[in-house]
Order: structure tokens, then sequence, then C-alpha cells
């Protein structure tokens, strides 16, 4: 994963390739979201939900994987995370 992730960053075609992915995580996360809700399609906050999240697991990999010493990929998300609970606290 890291290395992929590293790639990524360098190469316009792996980047396009980690694009396509994260694509198929979003639409997937929100088609999730709206299934849960027992909804046929997903809200434009059930997307914009699954973006965000999305986007915040992104970020923890990326961090995870350019760091230089050893770290735990689930504490960074949580701080991610964390980070947003913060900005949002009633949500």
């Amino acid at each position: 994963m890291r290395l992929l992730l590293r790639a990524a960053q360098t190469s316009p075609i792996i980047r396009g390739k980690q694009l396509d992915a994260l694509d198929t995580l979003y639409e997937t996360a929100a088609a999730a979201l709206a299934e849960r809700s027992g909804r046929k399609q997903a809200t434009l906050d059930m997307r914009v939900a699954a973006a965000v999240a999305i986007r915040l697991l992104h970020a923890s990999l990326i961090e995870w994987a350019t760091a230089t010493a050893p770290r735990d990929v689930r504490r960074i998300a949580e701080r991610h995370f964390s980070a947003l609970h913060r900005l949002f606290p009633e949500s």
C-alpha cells in the first residue's frame, strides 16, 4: 500500500488509477448510506458525507505512507476524523 501511494505521487497513470479507485469508494459509500437509511438513492447530504469520509481516509493513508518513522494508520485516521468532529461537534 505504501509503495502504491508513493508511486501515485510521481506517476500520472497511477494517480489516475488511484482517483478512479477513490471515485468507486465514494460511490460505494454513498450507496451504502442510502441503503442503510432505506433509500434507493443517496441524498446530497449522504453524498457529501461519503466524499468527506473518503477524502479523510485518503489523507490518512497518504500521511501514513509518507511518514519517515513507522506509524499506526488507525491512529492517524482517528486524528483526521477527530479534527472533523471538532469542527462539527453536533454531528
